[in-house]
């Protein structure tokens, strides 16, 4: 499966679960874009939820890993996900702390 149909079965997961959230897909390359971003954010109840896609297999690069540090000391959750099954399961255990 390409990764562009596993971002869109999370988009559409994600929204139907916690249909209260923004979610959104962030587009890389322009003029305004910022190197090695997640590809997905969702934010619900103040929380910033980020999630990393990759194929089954792959793994995130140098540059998208220190990212994600920097967003996680932000106070964002981040996470590298395969599929919609593991986005869920990350967002669901986030959802469920304090």
């Amino acid at each position: 499966m390409k990764e562009a149909a596993i971002q869109t079965s999370i988009i559409k997961a994600l929204k139907a679960k916690y249909p209260d959230a923004m979610v959104w897909k962030q587009h890389a390359g322009g003029r305004y874009a910022i190197a090695g971003m997640p590809d997905i954010f969702c934010l619900l109840k103040g929380r910033l939820y980020c999630l990393e896609v990759k194929r089954p297999g792959e793994k995130a690069r140098p540059l998208q890993e220190a990212m994600m540090d920097k967003l996680a000391a932000a106070g964002a959750f981040v996470a590298v996900v395969h599929s919609k099954e593991e986005a869920l399961e990350e967002v669901e255990k986030w959802t469920s702390q304090p």
